[in-house]
């Protein structure tokens, strides 16, 4: 291990200490507050963490993880893995089931590339996941983007591939019909 990673392991070890035991600390509600607990090996024995770093996946750029959110940091509930993995296994994340798979709100914005706050809106007023997720985005200019089986197109793209005539399909978009009547899809193939 080099001086720039020992370094940096140093820090975040001290960091870990002070979110689970100085009251102080920014965070500590969430950590130490909630009995959120550092392994007495780690505690007792540094090199015992930087052994377990490094042996661990420890790459500059990652970040300490707890895999059970309500769970101490020891070596059987740590990982190191991005920033963006992380932010998804937060306590305060919302997770939707959707066709039987569950999810952060922020995988489902970036499986059907829609806008957080644009999703987020959607279920604020009402709508079911399925209708927040099929309701079109309509981008400067007019343009309006539909999304199917994961994947969003241009209207005039979707009525291209499914021969459809286009301002048909956008008349019918304009009284809010989905992509599956505006292609006139048997909603079972469509899935």
């Amino acid at each position: 291990m080099d001086k720039k990673d020992k370094k940096r392991l140093i820090i975040i070890r001290h960091s870990m200490y002070c979110r689970c035991y100085y009251p102080t600390t920014n965070g500590y509600e969430r950590y130490g507050g909630r009995g959120i607990k550092i392994c007495d090996e780690w505690i007792n024995n540094p090199q015992s963490f930087y052994n377990w770093a490094i042996n661990n996946g420890y790459k500059e750029g990652l970040t300490i993880d707890r895999i059970d959110v309500n769970g101490n940091y020891e070596p059987s509930n740590c990982r190191w893995v991005t920033k963006e993995v992380q932010d998804n296994n937060r306590r305060n994340n919302r997770k939707i089931t959707y066709k039987g798979e569950t999810k952060t709100l922020t995988q489902w914005c970036k499986e059907y590339n829609i806008n957080i706050v644009t999703l987020s809106d959607r279920l604020k007023s009402g709508l079911s996941f399925e209708e927040a997720l099929k309701k079109p985005v309509i981008k400067s200019g007019g343009k309006i983007l539909y999304t199917l089986n994961g994947k969003t197109k241009l209207l005039s793209e979707w009525c291209k591939i499914y021969n459809i005539n286009y301002q048909t399909a956008w008349e019918k978009s304009k009284k809010g019909y989905s992509i599956e009547k505006i292609l006139k899809l048997d909603k079972n193939k469509s899935d």
